[in-house]
């Protein structure tokens, strides 16, 4: 029998304290949200005429996929920059093999504190708008997550309680960061400018440095270095703090690059090296076949044993005769004491010197492929 949780349904005008089995939405247009504080996104949300399902850890734990399945949106709202440490979030993190499968509708990632700000316009239109995106299929779960102050004092670490849909790292001390700017074209940014997002006194608490390749850049810390650090087509460079999955920007898949893009092939394709968002894609990782008739490496390259599988693997110190971004050509492996190397596609020429062909870091232009090889019989 499942066990019984106390679940507080926080409805417009009232809220109303039940004892129930398990916990399934009350409703079609229900959010659920994590350990819950007053204002902020669960007012915006009533407000938008939602019913707020806010449970407490002890509640949480005992979810279904099933019963996440059942809500518009899963919330994890800003706490009130309350809370200066993730582990709040260990609920979250020990089931979400269990929630995040339930999510396949619009999420939205914000590595701020919108909520301690909702006095300043700016902040609660951030909310209404993001609240308002991931709510918007029908028949679909979203999901909304504010770093909040989490992090705000962190290195560079990731984000294991996401980490069903990808790899996210976050890092903080960014100083407070006052200068946002906006890099796309996006519904949850609708209304809102540079000026609305930034000087909130704290404008920008984490910074996403790295994030899965199906979620689109929306804002930046303006100017800030490190690792994470982009430029974008409007000359501007920064590293995300704003990142979502689920409506594409404005733009994608016209074949030019435009603003908030990485990469534009023509479409809206993901595996081809440039995803459903503009953002260019881990490379397939393609092996080779080390036979004299079958081997089909370009005579600068060899078909070298990986670890990960037979490769075209370029001389030390060269790569594709192509530009350096395009990992859907080439790619370096996570390789103990081969990391400079470079590989390539079956057929692909390889006689360009890297960037820095030697010293510490060779090769360090092409990116670190996470390989999922697939075999060519060209």
């Amino acid at each position: 029998m499942a066990t019984t949780n106390i679940l507080h349904y926080l409805v417009t005008g009232f809220t109303l304290l039940t004892t129930i089995l398990a916990s399934p939405a009350p409703d079609d247009h229900s959010v659920l949200v994590f350990n819950p504080v007053s204002g902020g996104e669960n007012d915006i949300a009533r407000a938008l005429g939602f019913t707020v399902v806010a449970l407490d850890p002890p509640a949480w734990s005992t979810l279904t996929t099933e019963d996440c399945k059942t809500y518009r949106a899963i919330v994890l709202p800003d706490p009130n920059c309350s809370r200066f440490s993730p582990s709040i979030l260990a609920p979250v993190e020990a089931n979400r093999a269990v929630w995040s499968p339930a999510v396949t509708g619009n999420i939205i990632v914000i590595g701020t504190d919108p909520s301690f700000h909702r006095s300043i316009p700016g902040a609660t239109a951030l909310m209404r708008q993001s609240l308002e995106f991931v709510t918007a299929k029908k028949g679909k779960t979203g999901f909304y997550a504010s770093l909040s102050c989490y992090y705000g004092d962190s290195t560079e670490t990731t984000l294991p309680w996401l980490d069903q849909f990808g790899e996210f790292r976050v890092r903080g001390n960014t100083s407070c960061n006052n200068r946002a700017h906006i890099v796309a074209t996006h519904p949850a940014l609708a209304t809102l400018t540079d000026e609305d997002l930034s000087n909130w006194g704290c404008s920008i608490h984490e910074v996403i440095s790295q994030y899965p390749t199906n979620f689109a850049p929306l804002a930046i810390a303006l100017n800030m270095t490190g690792s994470g650090s982009k430029n974008f087509t409007d000359g501007s460079g920064g590293v995300p703090y704003i990142v979502a999955r689920g409506v594409t920007i404005e733009h994608c898949g016209n074949g030019k690059l435009d603003l908030g893009e990485e990469c534009d092939d023509g479409n809206l394709r993901d595996g081809d090296g440039c995803s459903s968002t503009c953002r260019k894609e881990a490379p397939r990782c393609d092996f080779c076949i080390p036979y004299p008739i079958k081997n089909k490496c370009h005579s600068t390259t060899s078909c070298t044993a990986t670890p990960f599988g037979t490769m075209c693997g370029c001389r030390p110190g060269y790569k594709a005769t192509v530009v350096s971004a395009d990992t859907s050509i080439h790619w370096r492996l996570k390789w103990e004491n081969h990391e400079h190397r470079v590989f390539v596609k079956p057929g692909m020429k390889c006689n360009v010197l890297c960037d820095m062909a030697y010293g510490a870091a060779p090769c360090a232009e092409i990116s670190t492929a996470e390989c999922k090889p697939e075999v060519t019989h060209a």
